[in-house]
C-alpha cells in the first residue's frame, strides 16, 4: 500500500503537467493485485475529485458563464 501511495503522489506531480494521471496509476494497480474493474473505478473516482478541485477556482473567479453551460447540464440524464 506504501508503495501504491508513493506511485501515486509522484504520479500526481507528473499528471500536473502532462495529464496523463491514468497512464501510471492503473497499471500500477494492476501490478499490485488489484482487480482490474476496481483499479479504474478508483482511478475514475479519483478523476472526478480532481476536475472538480481543478473547476472550482474558475468558479469563483467568475470565468466560467453558468448561462451557457445549462443546455449542456440540462442533458444529463
Amino acid at each position: 500500500m506504501l508503495f501504491l501511495i508513493l506511485i501515486v503522489l509522484v504520479n500526481s506531480a507528473i499528471g500536473i503537467v502532462t495529464g496523463g494521471n491514468s497512464l501510471i496509476v492503473v497499471p500500477a494497480m494492476f501490478q499490485l493485485g488489484i482487480e482490474p474493474r476496481v483499479a479504474v473505478a478508483t482511478n475514475m473516482a479519483g478523476l472526478v475529485f480532481m476536475a472538480s478541485g481543478g473547476t472550482i477556482p474558475f468558479l469563483r473567479a467568475g470565468r466560467i458563464d453558468v448561462r451557457r453551460l445549462s443546455p449542456i447540464l440540462s442533458e444529463v440524464p
